[in-house]
């Protein structure tokens, strides 16, 4: 079994097939039992790791650069794609209707399924109030460390543990 690009990711779909997604925009299904491709599809190319998430054996969640997919393996396409601006280096689902995900300046954010938007509720979502005091607080931090080098995070897993917990390494 072989491939032409750099190998980012591989995510274990069942007992018998795996999906690899590579540097040049492949998405690879192999199978373990013919020891070879089943399908090969195209998807957005990315220069750096992407992030791969299981939801069932006929849908992933994709990551890469600049972008999130909702891919449908079964009739090999792209279901929803929207672009973000950042590069997204973890994935994993939370529950049946969300998954989590963790990008290259440090920002995790929750985000529907179906949409891929992100999710919108009092625990996530700041008041005006403490916005404005964050970024005064953001404004007074810049300053301070202007001479100091800051680097951003990345996240590079995220895996869950159970139902009200998971693990971000960045």
């Amino acid at each position: 079994m072989e491939g032409k690009g750099i190998i980012y990711n591989l995510l274990q779909l069942n007992q018998n097939q795996f999906i690899s997604s590579d540097n040049i925009g492949n998405l690879v299904c192999w199978s373990i039992q013919k020891l070879g491709q089943e399908f090969k599809m195209k998807v957005d190319k990315s220069k750096w790791n992407n992030a791969i998430s299981k939801i069932n054996d006929t849908k992933i969640l994709f990551g890469g650069q600049d972008y999130i997919q909702l891919i449908n393996l079964k009739e090999q396409k792209i279901e929803k794609s929207i672009k973000v601006k950042s590069n997204i280096f973890s994935i994993d689902l939370l529950n049946d209707e969300y998954f989590i995900c963790g990008d290259n300046q440090g920002k995790l954010a929750i985000r529907e399924i179906n949409t891929l938007d992100k999710k919108i509720g009092k625990t996530l979502k700041d008041s005006k109030e403490e916005k404005n005091k964050k970024e005064e607080k953001n404004k007074k931090d810049k300053k301070e460390q202007k001479d100091r080098k800051i680097s951003n995070e990345i996240f590079y897993c995220a895996k869950r543990f159970d139902d009200n917990s998971f693990l971000m390494c960045s």
